[in-house]
């Protein structure tokens, strides 16, 4: 006996007569041909997206994750180097604004180090 496909399946008496089938059947019944867009409508959609824009917004959303993850390696490399970690060398009951100072070094080093790196990457 051959698999039914899920496709294959939805097709049969059994599935549209069960609960789950008419589920699905239900949700769709009021919806008729006037409520889809005619294929004019759905040129002038397609027209309003220009190809400029589409890649404009897959650029912004690669730059985004690109910079987290560079972000991210920066951070998990300089924790290999405890000159650039003065965070290291003070104890965690130590004046509020030694902490803040080691915090603010690191910073001030992880900016230039992702400068540099995207200098590089151009």
């Amino acid at each position: 006996m051959k698999k039914r496909t899920l496709n294959e399946y939805r097709q049969t008496k059994e599935y549209q007569g069960s609960k789950e089938g008419r589920k699905y059947l239900t949700e769709f019944k009021d919806v008729t041909f006037d409520d889809l867009e005619t294929p004019e409508e759905i040129k002038e959609i397609k027209k309003e997206i220009t190809l400029q824009q589409q890649m404009e917004e897959i650029a912004n959303i690669v730059v985004a994750s690109i910079n987290d993850m560079i972000f991210d390696e920066i951070m998990e490399i300089m924790d290999n180097y405890d000159e650039l970690n003065w965070g290291y060398f003070i104890q965690d009951d130590a004046p509020t604004s030694l902490i803040d100072a080691c915090f603010d070094h690191k910073q001030e080093i992880h900016y230039e180090i992702f400068q540099l790196v995207l200098q590089k990457l151009k």
